[in-house]
């Protein structure tokens, strides 16, 4: 679409604000109701008509309209209908305070914990580089059945998980060489 075309219609979804306002203190259904919809399709069509958009166009005008009619249909004073929020919080340390607070915070809200993994302190060998990540893992749901856990492997959590994922060839060699050398630390 060429930015004429973005700008027709960006032009709709303004000229529907006012409308959108005025149809949400009308009684729905009423014949003020479907002015407010309708009274600027005229002007709409002028609009089309003036820049020489065939009639092909129209559906992205209605896009533009309905857009119009919708945001300016929702004051910014007014209480919405209902909300909702995700709030997703990365903790290092144990989450009991950072709950109590969100309880505290959230009186009167209905909120829900859907997953909390634990911050977790993996083990580290001599001679082995280790970092701190801001992702999460799935160790914890071992509770430690297999022992002491370490985090170790070839790739990058950009692409892990994603239709992206890959691994280099090179990083999968070098990866067994650290296999072997953490292999021969542990069993001394």
């Amino acid at each position: 679409m060429s930015a004429e075309g973005v700008g027709l219609v960006l032009a709709t979804a303004t000229l529907n604000l006012p409308f959108g306002a005025y149809r949400v203190t009308v009684r729905k259904l009423s014949v003020k109701w479907f002015l407010a919809i309708h009274l600027p399709i005229p002007f709409i069509f002028l609009l089309r008509m003036s820049v020489g958009y065939s009639p092909w166009f129209i559906p992205w005008l209605f896009v533009g309209a309905v857009s119009g009619q919708i945001i300016g249909g929702r004051a910014p004073n007014v209480i919405a209908d209902r909300a909702e929020a995700a709030v997703m919080i990365r903790l290092v340390n144990d989450p009991t305070s950072t709950k109590e607070a969100i309880v505290k915070a959230a009186a009167g809200v209905e909120a829900h914990e859907i997953l909390c993994i634990p911050a977790v302190n993996l083990g580290s060998l001599p001679g082995f580089e280790t970092t701190v990540v801001k992702y999460t893992t799935d160790i914890p749901a071992f509770g430690g059945a297999w022992g002491q856990p370490f985090l170790v492997g070839p790739g990058t959590i950009h692409v892990a998980h994603t239709s992206e994922e890959r691994v280099p060839k090179k990083q999968l060699l070098e990866a067994v060489q650290i296999y072997q050398r953490m292999v021969r630390q542990l069993l001394v």
